[in-house]
């Protein structure tokens, strides 16, 4: 893979690859360690691991990547798996997390389509962190185009900072002039990082509660939500309450659970089957059942599952950090009589009309 330091001064860099089974006990199958110069310049590292590791076809694996020493830095395009199988040698890409890096002195062009006819006033970075933790000056361009190669800009956007905070920022970004952006039509953004080192752009974490539900939000046509604009974390809430795989004495799942947490930007319930069910058995799963109680207000005497059938926007406290916003739902009427039947049975309430 391609990789790039973060920062303008050349260091040295150690990097450890490891390949792990996507099972429940996380198998180290192969791992390798690379060392040497970080330059400011673009290098390509090729690692070797020590033993060679049979993949099955089919079968998910877990690729983990971390930097024992060094700078920050961004890998450039795609990285890449050498794979020996009895036709030979053959590549396969690996989908990198849906985060980017963006270095100082190398433009980067991206392109935006938009559905409907409008104007283009703003451009939004709803989440800006500085690769480095050294405090540096900002300067960033953006300049809209009709051609990937164009010299003169349709719109543009320069801002200035004396000082990058260390935390995550949002940057809303007027143009300096409004330009029309017709539906169905290409347009192309070069974004330009001229001081700074580098930072790093993402779009919204959304947090679903399993792999198992149906992750929100669904794919519309050419739209797709985790294709780009949203990075997804899921709490896997049917894990066993006790699981402690790694023997620290401290529960798998609330491990799990803060760190989704504290990496989410929005919580997203498509239906009542996580909590209406783990909740039900709060002896086997007491965490689940407390993290639900406080995530829906739920006061003791009372279930989670009509907790959260009842919960509305402004009707609950704020206890775990996540505010509910919004609620979607469409329950059966009798005449003026709106009948609310979150509870009924789950092949009715969930695959009918769920409560989201």
């Amino acid at each position: 893979m391609a990789v790039r330091n973060g920062i303008s001064a050349p260091s040295s860099m150690k990097i450890e690859a490891s390949i792990y089974s996507d099972g429940e006990s996380k198998e180290l199958l192969a791992w390798t360690t690379y060392e040497g110069p970080s330059a400011v310049e673009e290098i390509s590292l090729d690692f070797v691991a020590g033993q060679s590791t049979l993949l099955t076809k089919s079968s998910p694996y877990i690729l983990h990547l971390e930097v024992q020493e060094g700078n920050p830095f961004a890998i450039l395009g795609q990285a890449q798996l050498r794979l020996f199988a009895a036709s030979g040698e053959q590549i396969k890409p690996i989908d990198l997390p849906r985060q980017f890096s963006l270095l100082e002195g190398v433009p980067y062009i991206t392109h935006i389509k938009s559905l409907k006819d409008g104007q283009l006033k703003s451009i939004l970075f709803p989440y800006v962190r500085p690769l480095s933790i050294e405090s540096s000056p900002l300067a960033l361009e953006v300049e809209v185009l009709d051609r990937p190669d164009a010299e003169k800009p349709l719109a543009r956007v320069s801002y200035q900072r004396s000082e990058i905070p260390k935390d995550e920022i949002r940057l809303d970004l007027p143009v300096d002039q409004a330009i029309s952006i017709s539906a169905g039509e290409t347009y192309y953004l070069r974004i330009v990082l001229s001081k700074g080192g580098g930072i790093r752009l993402r779009g919204s974490a959304l947090v679903n509660e399993s792999g198992w539900d149906m992750t929100l939000p669904f794919r519309i046509s050419d739209r797709d939500g985790y294709g780009g604009y949203y990075t997804g974390v899921s709490q896997e809430a049917y894990w066993p309450d006790d699981q402690d795989d790694d023997h620290d004495g401290i529960s798998d799942k609330l491990d799990r659970i803060v760190h989704t947490l504290s990496e989410g930007d929005a919580i997203v319930i498509g239906t009542n089957r996580q909590y209406g069910t783990t909740t039900r058995v709060p002896i086997r799963y007491p965490l689940t059942t407390a993290y639900y109680r406080e995530l829906f207000d739920c006061r003791a005497g009372r279930s989670v599952a009509s907790c959260a059938a009842k919960a509305q926007p402004g009707e609950i406290d704020n206890r775990l950090g996540y505010e509910l916003i919004a609620v979607f739902e469409s329950n059966p009427t009798l005449g003026p009589l709106e009948i609310n039947d979150q509870l009924a049975e789950e092949a009715f309430s969930v695959y009918d009309h769920p409560k989201v």
